[in-house]
């Protein structure tokens, strides 16, 4: 696992480059804290910097040392991620006449696309971001894995091409205006999360997952190399081979990401998917796995005793941290640092805190991550298909029923946002709303608002020829957006901001392909959702986690915000600074506040969105920190 960073000037690279190169790959020491190298083009002039931090992982020699090259040095690499099938592969090439001077999964992987091109992505199992440079062709080759696990940004300004693994690593280049993307703004407070390949800063874009892209003279050409096929007709009963066959899938997938030359453990949430994992990492590693749970101090109810339920069934070296307000408030600059983003969801400061305690002992933990977006796990898999009767209703109904949260608890408030996706009509665009941040944007100035959402071009298209419809058409967008762009884009600044190296066995890309083979009824059916997996996981798992239904890491925020936080969250939302961004309408938010305080509304939510903008405002486009001068 590293960082992995490289500047192309076709003019010739300057000597401000050489010395940015090492500024890029330094503000991502996090990343890779064992080793770090730089490697210049030898062409005349030199044009292209390769930089990289290194996280050892496998073969901790000076062996995978990199920038690595081809014994001809002709091409070099720098390398991101795992490949879980590198000795098979390492066999196959070494038939092919290869002799290799390392037991590292980067010259497997340099050597696999010297011989087989473009070709070599179908053939590995992993997760990765990796660039190629050609010495002889003057060109350079950037890859993403399938699920996009591993992070690839890139900027390019027509004189020269930056990309990294993480945005600040870009932003470290002189030439690079830190300047916020306004538009994809709005898709943030709509969303909670910029879909690819856009960013919230202007001219960074990400590599979309399952793609590849060219860099020469001639500009970037960006292509995909791999998709969800569907199979029909789909396969529709589940039957005790369908069991063994997703059980032989998952162990695989599982012990393939056992794979590592130093400790391992898990993260633990007690939830079905998390339990899973652990399960199967007992069944072939015995008593020695670690894993990580996270609550909160007490009196507030955490999932706590669901993780120890399952620590306890397979006798593992069990860990927990328990965090309070406090926590929340002097580790969510940090988490801003490290995500690039604001924080959408208050569950990652917890989880960061818990990988702060995993990487004391380990280097790499399992978890759960992906199993909600290939076996159905939300339940807007299941109501969308009825929110056409919703539709249909008189107008007088629909406001009726819009009414009705107004009345009912603080857990219900969050229906009147679900009517509002079930009110749209088109199925992408209503696909998306299900996650969308703001409950109510009257706090939002009219420039920043969202009227309609605009899906990312081409996606109806690719829906169309991929044959997806409703519920299976939703699960196909979350694992092409929400998943990427949010879960696993956090997921990866969360563990490798503390140098630790996360992997899901659930997004083995054959898991996925056999999950999306099965007809939708096997997945959910009425109001029970990953059917199969329940099923599968039956014989191996407390009935206890086999029936707790979908539940979200919830936390006390809102009582938090109310109370402990409350100057806090003062300070920030209503400073001269947050005031004169001119993003929100003050009066109506002052309005919202006091209700949240009083008790009358929840609004934490709404809150929360406003804190994490106007810290990130100050953190990366004002370049200073969010502790300075709260007072202005």
């Amino acid at each position: 696992m590293c960082g992995i960073a490289g500047i192309l000037r076709f003019q010739g690279i300057t000597d401000e480059d050489m010395r940015v190169i090492n500024r890029m790959t330094d503000v991502m020491a996090h990343r890779g804290p064992d080793d770090r190298g730089i490697y210049v083009s030898r062409t005349n002039p030199p044009v292209a910097a390769l930089g990289m931090r290194r996280l050892s992982i496998i073969d901790l020699s000076p062996g995978g040392h990199q920038p690595m090259g081809d014994p001809s040095s002709r091409y070099w690499i720098v390398f991101n991620g795992e490949i879980y099938n590198y000795r098979e592969l390492q066999s196959l090439l070494v038939e092919r006449g290869w002799e290799f001077r390392s037991s590292s999964d980067t010259e497997v992987l340099l050597y696999l696309f010297i011989t087989y091109g473009t070709g070599s992505l179908s053939m590995v199992e992993g997760m990765f971001a990796f660039a190629v440079w050609d010495e002889k062709e003057r060109k350079i080759f950037l890859a993403r894995d399938r699920v996009g696990k591993k992070p690839f940004f890139y900027y390019s300004d027509g004189s020269k091409f930056l990309f990294a693994s993480e945005i600040k690593a870009i932003l470290a280049h002189p030439d690079v205006e830190t300047v916020q993307n306004t538009e994809k703004l709005r898709d943030y407070l709509y969303l909670r999360y910029v879909p690819g390949p856009d960013t919230m800063f202007r001219n960074v874009y990400k590599l979309p997952p399952a793609s590849f892209a060219v860099v020469s003279e001639k500009g970037i050409a960006v292509q995909r190399y791999w998709d969800v096929q569907p199979s029909l007709p789909r396969r529709q009963n589940i039957q005790k081979d369908l069991e063994g066959e997703f059980l032989d899938r998952f162990n695989s997938a599982v012990v393939k990401r056992m794979i590592a030359d130093v400790p391992l453990g898990a993260f633990l949430s007690g939830g079905i998917d998390s339990s899973a994992v652990v399960s199967v990492m007992h069944k072939f590693a015995g008593e020695n796995v670690k894993t990580y749970s996270v609550g909160f101090e007490p009196p507030w109810e955490s999932e706590l005793k669901y993780a120890r339920i399952m620590a306890k069934a397979c006798n593992t070296d069990h860990h927990e941290v328990l965090v309070d307000h406090t926590d929340f408030k002097d580790n969510i600059e940090d988490l801003i640092k490290g995500r690039e983003m604001p924080v959408s969801e208050p569950a990652d400061i917890p989880i960061f805190i818990m990988s702060r305690l995993a990487s004391e002992k380990v280097k790499v933990v399992l978890s759960g991550e992906g199993s909600d977006e290939i076996f159905g796990g939300y339940y807007k898999y299941i109501f969308d298909p009825y929110t056409k009767y919703y539709r249909a209703l008189p107008v007088s109904l629909k406001r009726l029923c819009q009414h009705l949260p107004d009345i009912l608890p603080f857990k219900f408030k969050k229906g009147l946002h679900y009517l509002a996706a079930a009110d749209i009509e088109d199925n992408i665009t209503r696909s998306f709303a299900w996650f969308a941040s703001l409950d109510d944007d009257a706090i939002v100035n009219n420039e920043f608002k969202v009227d309609t959402f605009d899906p990312p071009i081409g996606i109806g298209e690719r829906l169309g020829l991929l044959g997806y419809k409703g519920s299976e058409a939703m699960s196909y967008l979350d694992l092409s957006y929400w998943l990427p762009d949010n879960l696993l884009e956090r997921a990866d600044r969360i563990t490798m901001a503390n140098s630790l190296e996360l992997r899901a066995p659930f997004l083995d890309h054959a898991l996925i392909e056999f999950c999306f083979s099965l007809a939708i009824e096997l997945k959910i059916s009425y109001f029970t959702t990953k059917r199969l997996l329940r099923k599968a996981m039956g014989g191996f798992l407390p009935q206890e986690i086999i029936q707790r239904g979908k539940v979200g890491f919830t936390t006390p925020l809102a009582h938090w915000l109310r109370r402990e936080l409350r100057d806090w969250v003062e300070d920030i939302v209503f400073s001269n600074r947050c005031r004169q961004r001119g993003l929100f309408d003050h009066k109506v938010l002052r309005e919202m506040f006091d209700d949240h305080i009083s008790g009358a509304k929840d609004c934490s939510k709404a809150l929360w969105t406003v804190i994490n903008l106007e810290l990130w405002f100050r953190i990366f486009i004002n370049g200073g920190s969010g502790k300075e001068n709260h007072e202005n």
